[in-house]
């Protein structure tokens, strides 16, 4: 639609005159600018759109035959458009479009559109730039030096992801401010003080300036070493006596606006001025209040419909994803001059101008009369004045300002010690009024020792501040938050501890967040906008937009404010906001939202405590949400510490024969599910017992849920003893299985099922669910009859779960009842003679020729095989109901038989001398 928007700019035509003159003279103001648009390209937009008409800007767009100024109806629809220019003219351009069902819907704000004096996002390579046409800054800003450099460094830049980071811009500062005209006026001054004609620049010497508000400043050592601190003066202007300030190094152009990435040209000398201190913390919240101004302006151009911006929901997430470009700076209204006493220029500072006021001394001014005098470094500056000898003073404990406290002192100031280095120490803790808020890791008091300042009897300066820092990096802590890092660090007379750095989250929730802190005038001051990458929230949770601010004083404590949005895909969304501040530490509440497709109530309390996450409440599922739920009540817990999203409960489930389930709610893979088991009812005909996984998921290419159910079943059908399969899915219930089957004649395999789908007269399952449980099923079985007779059988089941055959059965074509039976034969007669032939004389014997004859009559007889054929049987059979079995049937019993005689003839003819014989027989039956 976009590219199809933009091929139309500078096309349309202007309104006929007469509408035109119609129009402007009905609301009252100018249309000669508006285009129309009828074209092929108009009708395309409007079908993408669905829209009878829509209107950009100052273009309509019309679907084909829509735009019909001469009707009724048509000047009604341009009339309604026009009312959307006029709208579109006061801010954002947007689609507007009438529907082709007559309602009114808005699209997507273009921010490519918007005008740069709310913001215009930029496109192709600058899709990640927000164009605004100024910035505001302070006034000061743009005038004298500073001018130059905010003109030459436009466009402004506010980098995305800006963190200013330690800079360090004193040390910078010192490193590259020239100190030889600094030195030249320190020698000039000592020698117009101690009226000598030269001045030793390897010996030490004291120099003051008398405020015209704070006691005088003293500074010790050799020329250079004084240069070096002054450098930095604790005064402002060239009066005789000026007053005290606090100078900050001020970098010119804020690095706000300087497109910083952590290095560059924005942090050299050539960008830095000293401005005093509270005019340069209030410059640079003006400026920051200024871009977070202009940013929620673009957010609120930018919210569609449901109130949300495409491009982001809050400054810090804004600020995250766009680099923020400013055309030019202007002048901020009502911002207070700095008069000329609050800044010094670089070469001020070279060129000596500001040690005017400065003044050759004498240590013996410093201290005594029951007092001795502190400064905070070897140099000295404005020092701390101690009653001694005595006890600690309110003044005194509160040297080093909250948190902290003075707890003990000691100075060396006896005549005998006068020229020892060592000038006593001072003990510190944390004060016990904040001690809820702040610690020493140890608990123990502080050392700090004290070094004699130069040769005066009654002054001393703190030995070695850098321990002191090293000391505060490693034991002080911010309770219920984490220990710190330091950065910078000074202590000063009045204000006390100064320091700024970073603290090291040990909160789980914002380990991964930079964090920066500043401790002056003892108040801590710590503000933080968490972008979404910086909070640490667990799994399976994700952070979607964040809005949270975390922030510490040393009265309060540390709080947040805001909240942040996340989600579990597939799952659900919630919020967790902050709790007001408390000085006990952070903690938030919220809610989270399950799917509401599925769950009502829905909702369940989030917390964040002691450092961890919690989650806990009641999600139900009413009647109607998934088929064969009537109701389930789960109960939702999580902690962080064992990282597991647990949901527990029951459901009563509309599934015919299944008990109540035990359910809970299992996340995985993107994805979550309802899982639990139920036991089958015992009034299930067929069934003996069985249980059930119970499942309840959204389907891949589904809107809704569905319950499914899968498990086992043990039968309660004589004969049958192998466990059966349960199925559940969307109202269908089923157990069912192929099994082994022997009781009463029957024995064999048959398939066997229970269910709700209705069951035909034949003992077929329909497509038609019920209320109640029906078995079905059968197959074939072989049945025996006698041990002789058995054949296959078709059987189903009853749908009270009993076994039945019923119809005919099949059988062998012949059944042999017995085998056949042979009699034994019998002789009936037997006869035989010897018929001799010849004879011929051997010696005393002789050798015959003899011929035999044999022979006789035998009976035989046999039955059989005795064999059934064209059998036909007809059963009606219930092993349960054995008694009332049925069986008919046809066939035919054949007994083949015979019966006969033989008649046996044999011949042969032999010698009586056995030498040799011939035989041979006849046999007649």
């Amino acid at each position: 639609v976009e590219e199809l928007l933009a091929a139309t700019r500078g096309g349309g035509s202007p309104m006929e005159p007469e509408v035109l003159k119609e129009m402007e003279e009905r609301f009252g103001r100018s249309f000669s600018a508006v285009r129309i648009h009828t074209d092929a390209t108009a009708a395309r937009l409007c079908g993408l759109l669905k829209a009878k008409a829509f209107t950009y800007g100052n273009h309509i767009y019309f679907s084909e035959g829509a735009y019909q100024p001469d009707t009724k109806e048509g000047k009604k629809l341009l009339a309604h458009e026009l009312t959307h220019v006029v709208q579109q003219r006061k801010g954002a351009k947007a689609i507007q479009r009438q529907t082709n069902g007559g309602t009114e819907e808005n699209t997507r704000v273009d921010a490519t559109q918007l005008p740069e004096s709310v913001g215009r996002l930029g496109t192709g390579g600058e899709s990640d730039r927000i164009f605004f046409d100024k910035i505001e800054v302070p006034g000061f800003k743009l005038r004298d030096h500073r001018a130059g450099i905010y003109t030459s460094r436009t466009p402004l830049i506010y980098r995305k992801g800006y963190t200013r980071g330690a800079t360090n811009q004193r040390d910078v500062w010192r490193r590259n401010v020239k100190k030889d005209g600094i030195e030249r006026k320190i020698k000039e001054i000592l020698r117009k003080g101690y009226k000598a004609e030269s001045i030793n620049d390897s010996e030490k010497h004291l120099v003051k300036v008398r405020p015209n508000n704070r006691p005088v400043l003293y500074y010790h050592g050799t020329v250079r070493q004084i240069a070096e601190r002054l450098l930095i003066p604790d005064w402002g202007g060239r009066a005789h006596r000026p007053p005290y300030r606090y100078f900050h190094v001020d970098h010119i152009l804020e690095l706000q606006l300087a497109n910083w990435t952590g290095s560059g040209w924005a942090n050299t000398i050539d960008n830095m001025e000293l401005l005093e201190s509270k005019m340069n913390i209030d410059s640079g919240n003006y400026i920051k209040n200024r871009i977070n101004a202009k940013v929620r302006k673009f957010i609120e151009e930018t919210r569609d419909k449901s109130g949300k911006s495409p491009y982001g929901n809050n400054v810090a997430e804004i600020k995250k994803k766009y680099h923020l470009v400013f055309r030019r700076a202007v002048k901020g209204r009502a911002y207070p001059s700095v008069p000329r006493t609050k800044f010094w220029k670089r070469d001020e500072i070279e060129s000596g101008e500001h040690l005017k006021p400065l003044k050759a001394a004498l240590l013996s001014e410093i201290g005594g009369n029951g007092y001795v005098k502190i400064f905070p470094s070897e140099t000295g500056g404005l020092g701390k004045s101690f009653r001694w000898p005595g006890g600690l003073t309110s003044s005194e404990r509160d040297w080093f300002r909250a948190p902290f406290v003075v707890k003990e002192k000691h100075f060396n100031t006896e005549d005998e010690k006068a020229g020892s280095e060592d000038f006593g120490y001072l003990k510190v803790n944390v004060s016990p009024q904040y001690r809820d808020k702040f610690e020493f890791s140890s608990g123990e008091d502080k050392q700090i020792l004290l070094s004699r300042f130069g040769e005066a009897q009654f002054a001393g300066y703190i030995r070695n501040k850098n321990a002191i820092r090293e000391q505060l990096r490693r034991d002080f802590k911010v309770k219920k938050l984490s220990p710190v890092e330091i950065d910078t660090f000074d202590i000063h007379p009045e204000r006390g501890i100064i320091c700024t750095g970073r603290i090291l989250p040990t909160i789980p929730l914002f380990e991964k967040a930079d964090i920066r802190f500043s401790l002056d005038k003892g108040e801590l001051k710590l503000y933080k906008v968490f972008t979404i990458d910086e909070i640490n929230i667990p799994p399976p949770f994700t952070i979607s937009s964040a809005s949270l601010e975390l922030f510490g004083s040393t009265t309060r404590g540390i709080g947040l404010k805001g909240r942040a949005d996340f989600g579990i895909q597939g799952l659900g969304n919630g919020y967790i906001e902050a709790v007001a501040s408390t000085a006990g530490g952070i903690e938030l509440e919220g809610k989270f939202d399950f799917e509401q497709k599925l769950f009502d109530p829905a909702s369940v309390k989030v917390t964040y405590r002691d450092r961890a996450f919690g989650v806990e409440g009641q999600l139900g599922i009413p009647r109607g949400k998934v088929k064969g739920i009537k109701n389930a009540s789960i109960t939702v817990t999580y902690t962080e510490r064992d990282g597991k999203l647990s949901a527990q409960g029951t459901a009563e489930l509309d599934i015919p024969g299944i008990k109540s389930a035990t359910v809970g709610v299992e996340y995985s893979d993107n994805a979550f599910s309802i899982t639990g088991s139920a036991e089958l009812r015992d009034d299930i005909p067929g069934i003996k017992s069985g249980s059930i996984s119970v499942t309840v998921a959204k389907k891949a290419d589904e809107e809704g849920y569905r319950l499914s159910a899968s498990g086992e079943a043990v039968p309660n059908i004589p004969g049958i003893d192998t466990k059966l399969s349960v199925q559940y899915d969307d109202g269908a219930f089923l157990i069912s299985g192929r099994v082994a089957y022997e009781k009463g004649m029957l024995s064999g395999e048959v398939d066997v099922a229970v269910s709700n789908r209705k069951v035909d007269k034949e003992g077929n399952p329909t497509d038609e669910l019920t209320d109640t449980l029906s078995v079905y099923g059968g197959g074939q079985l072989t049945i025996r009859f006698t041990p002789w007779l058995e054949g296959t059988a078709g059987v189903r089941f009853l749908p009270n779960g009993e076994i039945e055959v019923r119809g005919k059965i099949g059988l062998p074509s012949s059944v042999d009842v017995f085998k056949r039976i042979e009699i034994p034969e019998k002789d009936l007669f037997k006869l035989g003679f010897d018929i001799p032939i010849f004879a011929i004389p051997v010696g005393p014997k002789s050798i015959g020729l003899v011929a035999s004859i044999r022979g006789g009559l035998r009976a035989y007889a046999g039955i059989g095989p005795g064999r059934l054929e064209q059998l036909e049987v007809a059963v009606v059979y219930n092993p349960s109901r054995e008694e009332n079995t049925s069986i008919t049937g046809t066939g035919k019993f054949v007994v083949p038989a015979d019966a006969g005689l033989k008649l046996v003839v044999s011949a042969s003819i032999g010698v009586s001398a056995v030498i040799a014989g011939v035989e041979g027989g006849l046999e007649v039956a």
